[in-house]
């Protein structure tokens, strides 16, 4: 059980981490490269945000990416260390006790 445990805090920030550090730099990329970068909608894609190449596609945010960006990426990269950390203080660690160690009487 402690393994799926893990398993689950590991695929959990991972995500948290990857989704967070992703939206950082979208709002980064909105302000070096404003027309080429946005959160789009079109008919070929439901949303896309990043670089899209599809001209009828059009941008939904505009500059609210930068503020979306941003704020949103690193609130959810806090989120996401916060809520590891509030995890792991329910996770048990076993430590050697030494009780399982067979000594000799010399």
């Amino acid at each position: 059980m402690v393994s799926v445990w893990g398993l689950v805090l590991f695929v959990l920030g991972v995500v948290g981490y990857a989704t967070g550090f992703a939206l950082i730099l979208a709002g980064l990329g909105k302000i070096i490269a404003p027309s080429q970068i946005g959160a789009r909608v079109g008919p070929h894609r439901i949303f896309d945000i990043g670089v899209n190449n599809d001209p009828t596609a059009r941008d939904v945010l505009g500059w609210w990416l930068v503020l979306v960006g941003l704020a949103g990426g690193a609130a959810l990269v806090v989120a996401t260390t916060r809520l590891l950390r509030w995890m792991l203080r329910f996770a048990r660690i076993r430590r050697p006790t030494g009780r399982g160690i067979a000594v000799s009487g010399v």
